[in-house]
């Protein structure tokens, strides 16, 4: 399970670049998990780079401001309601 620490080094990691690309201040709140909520989650490229030599050269900033172009030019032509 994960622990309050490491929610806490996530948010402000990523809380910043969201902030960023999305104008506005981003809120962190604690809630019970829900159906379907994985048990755990991280990443960790260390195998990745020891087998491969491979490395991620996009930042955190530049994910989230790639990932929400992503989103917005799918949204295109459907209906938000």
């Amino acid at each position: 399970m994960t622990s309050p620490r490491n929610i806490d080094v996530v948010f402000h990691v990523a809380a910043p670049p969201v902030e960023h690309v999305f104008g506005c201040p981003v809120r962190c709140c604690a809630a019970a998990a829900v159906v379907g909520d994985p048990c755990r989650t991280e990443g960790d490229a260390a195998r990745a780079w020891e087998l491969l030599g491979w490395r991620a050269h996009t930042s955190v900033g530049d994910g989230v401001r790639t990932q929400v172009e992503w989103h917005e030019s799918r949204r295109d032509g459907l209906a938000v309601t």
